[in-house]
Parts: C-alpha cells; structure tokens; sequence
C-alpha cells in the first residue's frame, strides 16, 4: 500500500472526494498486479485464498455449516494463520510479506479464551485436546506444549469471550481495539449469539439475523476490516433449515455479505466439504478435502475438485427420485 492510499484508509470515515477513492482503487489494482491477484489478507486456506483471493477489507464473510463439522476448528486456525504470519514478518523490513498477516480480534462468544487457546496449542503441536486437559501427556509432549505457548503468546491475537453481547457493543469495542492495538481482521464465533440489540433476547428470527449481519457489514465499512462469522446451520429437511439458507442467499442478492461457504461432513466422514454459495443459487464450485477436527493444519489440507460437481449432480437426481417414489407410494395409499 502506497503511503496515500495508507493516510486514507486511516482517516476518520466520512465523505471522500473522487480524488481518495480514485487513489484507493488504483493501489488496490496494483497489488493485485503485484501478488498475483492475492489483494486480502491470506488465510493459509488454499480453498479460501484461491476463491476469494484472500480476506479483504470492508468485507464480509460467513462461515456456516452444520452442528460438529469443524466450523470453530477452522476458524481458529485461520485466525491464528493470519496473526502469527503477521508476528513473524513484523520482524523483518519486508512489507510485502507481512501484507498477508494481520492483527486478529476473535470474539469467542461459544468457549472461553482458556478453552480457545488450548485449541490453539492443540492444533499447533498435534497433541489431542482431550489429552491436554486430562493431563495425559508426556514430559516430551509437555516441553512442546511450553514452546508453543511462548510463541503463541507473541501473536497478535485478542480474544473477547463475553457472551450475551449486543452487535452495538461488539463494535464499540472493536473500534476501541482498532484505535489502541490496530485490527485488520475480525471472526466472530458465532452469529446466532450476538443479541440484535442491547437487552433484547438471542435472534431466532430470521429479520433479528438479517439486523445483526447488517450491522457487522456496516462495522467492516466502517473501521475498514475484514470480518469472519460463524454461523450455525439447523439440520436439513427442517423448517429452520430452509430459513438460514434462504436468509443467506438474500444477505447475498443484497450484497450486505460478499462471500458465504458451506462446510459439512459426507457419508464416508473423515472428509469435510466446503462450498462457496453464489447469487441465487443454491451452491457453486467447492472443495473437498480431509480435515481432522481435533488437531488439523489447514495449511496442509489436501483439495479434491475433479468429482465433486459429478457427485453433487449424482445426490440431486437420487433425492429427486426419492421424493417421486414418495408421492406415488402417497397417492397410491389415497386411492385405495
């Protein structure tokens, strides 16, 4: 970023004249021509950097699937990726490089920070969660957790685990950590428990949903971030499953979120699927690849695309014939 497209960015929001946007477009333009088209910040999730080229400011980006496909796991590790990437290259002159880190805000509205940072330590040094926490380890295992947690504590990564929070009071104290700290990307984990406004009660309804998503695209515009919200998917085939997914494509057709993926778990199990969801559709391009939820490196994730439309075109014409071979089992039994 050239220094006047920087002193830009960093002045109170407000108008701008045609001039500032005019040299915000341009230097955005050259570093793309300069990064390959990687503009945001990376996520060290090839699946995610080469579709969205990274997490790009004022944007909005929902992270949703179902209950237990890895959807905090994956989180964590994005913001952790972006974070310790922007650790280690602060050290060295090299601006280019440390572009793709950034200062991470997580609002851990599920767990604790205890619990999120164990998380952290677990997927870093491969020793299980759940042997963490019964102590169950080796003196090996224990020096490593040790070394990692001195390196994690560098990291610019802050956690806020107040939960019963309102969108109003999130995004004051996401403006405070932006004037005190810095903040260039923001996740928050997850939609469903922010209140939709100070002492009302958790959005069950999809217009509360709809509010609190708008208010955090109007925060990413506002501070100039990139934010990353989880958000709960009901199971398929229910009521409140047709609500969330319908909600999402119309956040979408607005453009009050810029990219929506969905994670799940197939049949086979160990594999996870994401898909990016596109404007009025029901899914597009995704990927597939394994990901171990307890202690997984996204960075190595493996992606699998050549079948995956084939098989997605395979499941719609089974459940298609599902519902037919219904209908006249039910037609046949009103007859009779």
């Amino acid at each position: 970023m050239n220094m006047k497209a920087a002193k830009i960015r960093n002045t109170e929001r407000g108008f701008h004249s045609i001039e500032e946007a005019t040299v915000l477009a341009l230097d955005r333009a050259a570093t793309a021509l300069e990064h390959g088209d990687q503009v945001g910040i990376s996520t060290g999730v090839a699946a995610f950097d080469n579709r969205m080229k990274g997490l790009q400011r004022s944007d909005l980006t929902i992270l949703a699937g179902g209950l237990g496909v890895g959807k905090t796991s994956l989180a964590t590790n994005i913001a952790y990726n972006i974070a310790s990437t922007y650790e280690r290259n602060a050290r060295v002159s090299d601006a280019t490089t440390a572009r793709r880190g950034g200062v991470v805000g997580f609002y851990s509205l599920a767990m604790s920070a205890e619990e999120l940072a164990t998380r952290i330590i677990s997927e870093q040094t491969s020793v299980p969660v759940s042997r963490i926490r019964r102590g169950d380890i080796t003196e090996v295992e224990f020096e490593k957790l040790v070394a990692c947690s001195q390196e994690i504590q560098k990291v610019p990564l802050y956690i806020d685990e107040t939960s019963g929070i309102s969108v109003a009071q999130l995004s004051a104290r996401a403006r405070r950590l932006k004037r005190q700290r810095g903040l260039d990307v923001l996740i928050i984990d997850y939609l469903q428990l922010l209140l939709p406004r100070q002492g009302g009660g958790r959005a069950y309804e999809a217009a509360e949903l709809a509010q609190i998503i708008s208010g955090l695209k109007s925060l990413a515009n506002e501070i100039d971030i990139s934010i990353l919200v989880v958000f709960e998917i009901h199971d398929a085939g229910t009521p409140e499953y047709t609500r969330d997914m319908r909600l999402l494509h119309a956040e979408l057709d607005k453009r009050t979120v810029d990219y929506a993926t969905m994670m799940g778990r197939p049949a086979n199990a160990d594999a996870v699927e994401i898909s990016f969801l596109d404007t009025g559709q029901v899914s597009s391009t995704g990927a597939v690849f394994n990901y171990d939820v307890e202690h997984a490196d996204p960075k190595s994730l493996t992606i699998d695309l050549s079948d995956y439309m084939a098989h997605k075109m395979k499941d719609w014409d089974q459940t298609i014939q599902r519902i037919d071979e219904n209908l006249r089992r039910f037609q046949l039994a009103s007859e009779s």
